[in-house]
């Protein structure tokens, strides 16, 4: 659901009351983050299919999550330059030229993994620096 124009821009759920009138509770960041979390499993069902999805990032371009081909389920998260986010948040060089099988495994991630880091590194809630592989 979109808010007024007027409204700072929050992350809402719709719903149904008893009596039928739809009601929009907001939520707090912190609620946020929970009701993201229980809601996780079901965008993970529907991503099954998808071979790529976009995270958005305020005031950036968006994170880019790509599903690695020869792999069941291995995901990468990529900025708009190709540089891959590792295991703890911080980007290291362009996917395709991490030298190392090791830095290139810390690097991809389950569905269940990739979905919770992609948005808190767009919400910047970790290192998010290049290690200097390259």
């Amino acid at each position: 659901m979109e808010p007024a124009l007027e409204e700072e821009s929050v992350f809402t759920v719709g719903a149904v009351a008893e009596d039928g009138r739809p009601v929009a509770p907001g939520f707090d960041p912190e609620t946020r983050r929970k009701v993201a979390a229980w809601l996780a499993p079901t965008a993970a069902v529907l991503l099954v299919h998808a071979s790529a999805f976009e995270v958005p990032c305020p005031g950036r371009l968006p994170l880019l999550v790509q599903r690695c081909y020869g792999h069941v389920d291995r995901w990468v998260i990529l900025d708009r330059d190709g540089h891959c986010w590792d295991r703890d948040g911080y980007w290291v060089a362009h996917f395709g030229g991490i030298a190392s099988d090791a830095k290139r495994d810390s690097a991809r991630f389950t569905l269940a993994e990739v979905w919770p880091l992609a948005h808190q590194i767009a919400a910047g809630e970790t290192a998010g620096t290049e290690d200097g592989e390259g």
